[in-house]
């Protein structure tokens, strides 16, 4: 697994951690600009106008006041070659012509006032269709319009050698309909195919390069009950996981994935913060041949944009893996959170015993509703709405060993058995665990709860049944699943004079199970424990996993 941050614009990325932050976020850098307030210019759109093989001609049309207006391109890893200045062309075309085949190239446009950036915009694709180990896909993601919520991608996509592909908009875990998609079309070159539309998908059936143009919208709208806003853009942040502003390939057609390019274009003084690794500014690439692991978790990963100053970002190394928080800096006392987050992070880590691979970001927004972007592979995203050092970013650290690929344990468990109650239940006890070392006055609060409902709402009900069970609501395997793990650590403890807990279980499934080394179930995990503590704990599971006898708790009473 190989994820980089780099950074090639070394001087304006240092003054700006001077001015924000204590730590250091490896990929973020600005342009030269000194101030939002001085923008007297806007670059409208800026993209492609025409396409065929070795040339490509370029558009654009910029509004306000500026005095030049530079039009430049590169290939990726090279550095950006003016090709064209001008000074009065609000409305502009360029044809490139005579470029090499089977390249990438991004073009950037300037527009400047007395020497001044106002504004950039930067658009990448194809010279012609590239023979590669796989599809190449190149997101032009165009962040132009918070007052609606709305924002556009052109969607470049090579298939050459690859022959079909399928795309989709992918829902999250059980969210249905995650990209909000207002319109789309498309065009294809070089012998492409396509067919189908976003709602039920899109397959591109011939070898060669397709465009897919989309509007999608993230608005202030809860979309379910438990996550609220999945995603959101507003004038002041934008927070989105992959699903909920790209349209993805398939997971079918993930083993047909090379490379994947995106490139954010923002207003010139918004950072974009992401897990994955940083070509240049707002330029991110994912190398699917460094990737051990799934496409699809990957591209679960959060998206954060903002404008400068407006985050508190701090860096620590836990367990080989670079962690990063950002902070909303409208969240009251935003700088003392860190430390408290990076010792949950650790706490968690102590647990496995290792960290999960060279990167995990945390991105905390300031929202007056619970607003919601992943909890998959590298990255997550709230607001403070779920609390900071609390249950919501405890509880998603955790899938990264239990729940994701590449990392996940897999657990297979025969009907009618499910795994909530391992993947949910002791992630809920963990959590509890966790925030009784870092959060003052905290005692098992989340597992009192749990357990006064378990007694007064469910025990003696038709509605208590097995945690193991596949049917039932989710309190059954999340909380009363937290409250068994519980009295499961203390019987691991009475039987070992406190010499094994259910870390070390949990370490030791790891340690067998982890990084998707095959799979395990529920006699399995009575096999470890049985190893480790020298007794039987076949009857404790028959009793409280697969069976529903009373739990009984005196503490919590």
């Amino acid at each position: 697994m190989k994820i980089f941050f780099k950074s090639f614009i070394l001087v304006p990325f240092f003054l700006i951690l001077i001015a924000i932050t204590t730590g250091c976020i490896p990929g973020i850098t600005t342009p030269d600009i000194i101030s939002p307030s001085i923008s007297k210019a806007s670059i409208i759109s800026f993209g492609i106008n025409s396409f065929e093989e070795g040339k490509i001609e370029l558009k654009w049309e910029v509004d306000g006041d500026y005095d030049e207006i530079l039009l430049s391109r590169k290939e990726i890893d090279e550095s950006y070659v003016v090709l064209e200045r001008f000074e009065d062309t609000s409305q502009g075309i360029y044809s490139d012509i005579n470029l090499d085949t089977e390249k990438i190239y991004i073009y950037k446009l300037e527009i400047k006032l007395n020497g001044v950036i106002q504004d950039i915009k930067k658009y990448s694709l194809f010279s012609s269709p590239i023979n590669s180990n796989g599809a190449i896909v190149i997101y032009n993601i165009a962040l132009n319009d918070s007052d609606n919520h709305q924002f556009e991608v052109e969607m470049w996509v090579n298939t050459k050698g690859t022959g079909s592909l399928n795309l989709k908009t992918e829902s999250y875990c059980h969210h249905e309909n995650t990209l909000k998609i207002i319109n789309w079309d498309s065009e294809v070159y070089n012998g492409a195919f396509l067919s189908g539309n976003p709602d039920i998908g899109i397959n591109i059936s011939a070898e060669g390069i397709s465009l897919i143009r989309y509007k999608a919208e993230l608005p202030p709208i809860s979309s379910t009950d438990i996550h609220g806003i999945l995603g959101l853009f507003t004038d002041r942040f934008f927070i989105a996981a992959g699903t909920q502003h790209l349209l993805l390939i398939d997971e079918s057609d993930k083993e047909k994935i090379s490379k994947i390019y995106k490139i954010y274009n923002t207003n010139p003084y918004w950072n974009v913060l992401s897990p994955e690794y940083s070509h240049e500014d707002k330029v991110f690439i994912i190398d699917f041949s460094d990737i051990d692991g799934n496409y699809f978790a990957y591209q679960e990963d959060t998206v954060l944009s903002y404008p400068e100053g407006t985050f508190y970002t701090e860096n620590d190394n836990i367990y080989g893996t670079e962690v990063t928080i950002a902070l909303d800096k409208s969240i009251s006392g935003y700088s003392g959170y860190t430390g408290k987050l990076f010792k949950i992070f650790e706490n968690i880590c102590s647990i496995f015993g290792e960290g999960v691979g060279e990167r995990y970001c945390t991105f905390v927004v300031y929202y007056n509703n619970c607003v919601y972007s992943s909890e998959n592979t590298y990255s997550q995203g709230f607001s403070q709405g779920f609390g900071i050092i609390d249950e919501m970013y405890a509880h998603q650290i955790f899938h990264r060993w239990n729940g994701w690929e590449p990392y996940e344990t897999i657990m297979v468990t025969p009907s009618p058995w499910h795994r909530g109650f391992y993947s949910e239940g002791w992630n809920n006890y963990f959590i509890d665990w966790n925030l009784n070392q870092v959060k003052p006055g905290f005692s098992w609060d989340y597992l009192k709860k749990f357990y006064n409902t378990y007694k007064s709402e469910y025990y003696g009900t038709i509605k208590d049944i097995p945690v193991a069970n596949e049917v039932g609501d989710i309190f059954i395997y999340y909380r009363k699943g937290a409250c068994v793990a519980y009295i499961l650590n203390k019987e691991i403890e009475n039987q070992t004079g406190g010499e094994v807990s259910l870390v070390e279980v949990q370490r030791e499934i790891w340690n067998r199970y982890g990084h998707m080394m095959g799979t395990f179930n529920y006699n399995d995990i009575v096999d470890i424990i049985n190893e480790l503590t020298g007794s039987d704990f076949s009857e404790f599971f028959n009793n409280y996993v697969f069976g529903k006898k009373e739990i009984i708790i005196p503490k919590f009473e």
